[in-house]
């Protein structure tokens, strides 16, 4: 059995190895890649994320044009 993994922030709770968000006893029900970007926001804190960083790590594999990352 392994330790399960979990990132908290407010009242959050993602479980990153079943890829699940919380908030307390609910969960909230999110689609992969928006549970991708989301995880790794949540693994590097306090740094500027730019697209070119979310093109290669959140959409890796995937033709993505720049409106699909607008901010």
């Amino acid at each position: 059995m392994t330790p399960e993994h979990h990132l908290t922030f407010g009242p959050f709770r993602l479980e990153t190895a079943l890829g699940r968000l919380w908030r307390g006893d609910q969960v909230i029900p999110l689609r992969p890649r928006s549970l991708a970007m989301l995880g790794y926001l949540m693994a590097y804190p306090g740094r500027l994320v730019t697209k070119a960083d979310v093109q290669q790590h959140v959409w890796t594999g995937t033709l993505v044009t720049a409106s699909i990352l607008l901010w």
